[in-house]
């Protein structure tokens, strides 16, 4: 049942939802705002090296919960990231390293051990804490209201980010094909923490959407540290 639990929660990789969803549109501004915005967008993630410690509760379908601890450091110029996940007791079942997309699994305990598990688990925090690669491909106001951003990803993958302008808090969509995937929702709260361009958010709440077994990964920053090489 427990090796069950984990497997269930980390079904990460490519969970497709099983309703359609439109890709929001976002209606045009003019050039200098488009600039403004777009800047806007990029600077909710952290630039530099940095090294983050949360509190992870991952929630399935039934409310069944499980918390864990997770320390990651990142490196936003080279992509590079780097996690350590453990149990309460302090037990690590997961301590990967994902250099730009190419993945190294120093240790994992099972069903942590197989590359599909921590693959997609490192997917889903590089989703949170990188920017989307390039320049947006379209920036305005989405049908909310929010300034908004929209991100080609990859094939068949688009990334649409708006951002609250008076509390900084952002929420991040990532649609395959025209079908909601993923959805991230940073917090800002009262923190301390800041990046180079904003502050780090004090919540990240990543869901997964779909059949066949949606979850929720809700993270509460505990400590973000910048990292300083000898020639900074």
């Amino acid at each position: 049942m427990r090796r069950f639990f984990w497997a269930a929660i980390l079904l990460v990789p490519l969970i497709l939802t099983s309703a359609c969803a439109t890709l929001p549109r976002l209606e045009p501004v003019g050039s200098e705002q488009e600039t403004a915005l777009a800047r806007s967008c990029e600077t909710r993630f952290p630039e530099g090296k940095w090294r983050f410690i949360h509190t992870i509760q991952a929630t399935l379908q039934g409310n069944r919960r499980a918390v864990m601890t997770g320390v990651t450091v990142m490196d936003s110029a080279a992509r590079t990231l780097h996690s350590v996940m453990m149990t309460v007791e302090g037990l690590v079942v997961l301590d990967a390293v994902d250099a730009d997309g190419v993945l190294t699994l120093n240790r994992g305990v099972p069903p942590f051990d197989a590359e599909s598990f921590a693959r997609g688990m490192m997917a889903d925090i590089r989703l949170m804490v990188f920017k989307p690669g390039g320049a947006p491909e379209a920036v305005g106001i989405s049908g909310e209201g929010t300034p908004a951003c929209r991100y080609d990803a990859g094939p068949e993958r688009t990334v649409f980010i708006a951002v609250d302008p008076e509390t900084g808090d952002w929420t991040l969509r990532q649609y395959r094909g025209r079908r909601l995937a993923r959805t991230v929702e940073a917090r800002m709260g009262d923190h301390s923490t800041a990046g180079a361009g904003a502050p780090v958010p004090k919540r990240l709440t990543l869901t997964a959407h779909g059949f066949p077994r949606p979850y929720t990964l809700d993270m509460t920053l505990l400590e973000g540290e910048r990292i300083y090489s000898d020639t900074e």
